[in-house]
This record gives structure tokens, C-alpha cells and sequence, in this order.
């Protein structure tokens, strides 16, 4: 996974977060994220980086463990911790042997797309799961 899609995910997570009443946590992947966004500006201009596997295990546990307090102890839905989770792995289904044939920006675009999908819905369910605003 790119990292500027690894820092696009944190971002989400970031966002579900405070609207699960966590900004702490929020703050957390916020800070994740950023983190992330410097290896992605270094591969916009050295276009061989690829975060290795080991650091995308271990943003995965961090991201899992933010997501994992937040549907536990927050108000964060437990279909949109388990979308953004999943948002991780999504672009893998763009090495199906049917897919490998695409020009590489269509390849690229693809991958971008399903990791939007599954955070786009994690962002839509967790907005949709917040009670309603008094009026005063």
C-alpha cells in the first residue's frame, strides 16, 4: 500500500473517531496520519519508496487498537471501525489476475477507489449514528 493512501486511511479514522465522540483518539490518528504524510511527500519525489511490510503492520495494529478503543469504549459504529480496518486491504483486490492487464494509472486509480469505497461508507454510517442536535 502507498503511503499516500495509508496517510488518506489515518485521515478517515481521524474523522470517525471525533464523530464517535473521541477526539482524543481522533487526535491520535490525526497525528498518525501526519506522520505518514511525510513518507508520502518523500514518494511523491522518490517514486521507488514503498513502505515496507513491517511498518504497514505496525500502522495497521496502531490503526487497529484506535479503532478497536473507539467502538469499545465510544460511540464509533462497529461496521465503520470494521470498514476503515478493512479500507486497509481493499486495494489488494486490484492484483486479481483480470486487473493486472490495466494501464498503470488505471491500476493506480483503481486502488485509490477501493480504498475510498469502504471509508467513504465508514464516514457515511458514523455521521448517520450521531443523535440528533438540540434545539435551543
Amino acid at each position: 500500500m502507498t503511503p499516500a493512501l495509508l496517510v488518506l486511511v489515518a485521515s478517515v479514522a481521524a474523522g470517525v473517531l471525533v464523530l464517535g465522540k473521541t477526539a482524543k483518539l481522533g487526535q491520535f490518528s490525526g497525528a498518525l496520519a501526519s506522520a505518514l504524510a511525510g513518507a508520502a511527500l518523500i514518494a511523491l519525489w522518490r517514486r521507488e519508496l514503498v513502505i515496507a511490510g513491517g511498518a504497514t503492520a505496525a500502522f495497521a495494529f496502531g490503526l487497529v487498537g484506535l479503532i478497536a478503543v473507539g467502538v469499545v469504549y465510544n460511540e464509533v459504529p462497529l461496521i465503520a471501525g470494521a470498514l476503515i480496518v478493512a479500507s486497509v486491504l481493499t486495494p489488494a483486490f486490484a492484483e486479481l489476475p483480470g486487473l493486472r492487464s490495466v494501464s498503470p494509472r488505471a491500476h493506480g486509480l483503481l486502488r485509490v477507489v477501493l480504498t475510498l469505497v469502504p471509508l467513504a461508507a465508514a464516514l457515511w454510517l458514523t455521521w448517520q449514528a450521531q443523535p440528533p442536535a438540540y434545539d435551543y
